[in-house]
């Protein structure tokens, strides 16, 4: 845009000519050539990148340490009230229900209200606990299972256990 007003201030039909092809060839193989180039790019980067695994121990300790937090926050809420035990109830079972389902924070803390009040509570389906294990359908009748709307625009299954759902 600047050489262009910069060609027509001057006059230079030649240079404005010159501008508008590269305009033009810009808007339309921009996108398919470079951009395409760039993501490829990204993507193998991604995808080269080894994966770091959490030792069981540091995961198992996290758990240990957010259930006892958690439970001292509900205590305090019931005996005594406040918008600090309140808080604390809320990071950590928001911090809960991340680890639990392995998602990003951001769909999780976006979770409308209305989302988890019409959750799944009917029981399992006939047909569909034919094709499940008894342990599966133990499972099935533990976990509580909201739908949320997670990256892109996509639904995203989130399980809660019971003291999720008690907390909430």
């Amino acid at each position: 845009d600047i050489i262009n007003c910069k060609a027509l201030m001057t006059g230079d039909g030649e240079l404005k000519k010159s501008t508008q092809a590269f305009k033009k060839l810009y808007s339309t193989k921009w996108s398919e050539l470079v951009s395409h180039t760039a993501l490829t790019t990204l993507d193998d980067k991604h995808f080269n990148k080894p994966s770091t695994l959490p030792f069981t121990e540091d995961v198992k300790r996290l758990h240990q340490h957010l259930e006892k937090v958690g439970n001292s926050a509900s205590e305090t809420l019931k005996c005594d009230p406040s918008p600090q035990a309140y808080g604390e109830l809320c990071k950590t079972t928001l911090s809960k229900i991340i680890l639990f389902n392995r998602r990003r924070g951001g769909e999780v803390s976006k979770m409308h209200l209305s989302a988890f009040a019409m959750r799944d509570t009917s029981p399992l389906h006939k047909d569909v606990a034919l094709g499940l294990s008894q342990f599966e359908q133990k499972l099935c009748a533990h976990f509580s299972r909201v739908e949320i709307k997670g990256k892109r625009g996509r639904k995203v299954a989130v399980l809660l256990s019971p003291d999720m759902v008690e907390a909430i």
